[in-house]
């Protein structure tokens, strides 16, 4: 886990949100308000909220771009490196803000998972295979 994401607070600009990226080269900043995660922003929320629409950075907020935190895929501290991946596989992202309490204490992401314990990935292949078996095996 990367105990010190880029966060900022809401209200700030998408430029300013894209310089902090670019500085700490990461692809996400959190939007955080008294240490509690408010909101997610990704370079993917940029292009496709912001770019794709002709939107000037300097002019459009991280709140009206990011997705708000009812709506973030985040995870406990308690729980393992294995969790993280299975959220990360059902719910189709590539970081999970590390919560407690509503209490941001980081974020963890696919690359994270990847340079501690790449072996994980084919363990979550192979339990999403057998997953996916019992499912078809349900159905019909």
């Amino acid at each position: 886990m990367t105990h010190n994401p880029v966060v900022m607070g809401s209200g700030k600009t998408i430029k300013e949100a894209a310089l902090a990226m670019k500085e700490k080269g990461t692809g996400s900043v959190l939007i955080v308000e008294d240490n509690k995660l408010k909101g997610l922003l990704t370079e993917k929320d940029v292009m496709y909220k912001v770019t794709a629409f002709d939107k000037k950075p300097s002019e459009v907020l991280v709140d009206d771009v990011m997705t708000v935190e009812k709506n973030v895929v985040s995870i406990e501290s308690t729980k393992s490196i294995y969790d993280a991946m299975v959220l990360m596989n059902n719910d189709g992202v590539r970081r999970l803000p590390v919560v407690d309490g509503g209490v941001l204490k980081g974020i963890i992401t696919a690359k994270d998972i990847l340079k501690v314990e790449p072996e994980l990935f084919d363990t979550v292949v192979d339990n999403y295979r057998l997953r996916e078996e019992d499912r078809k095996k349900e159905f019909f």
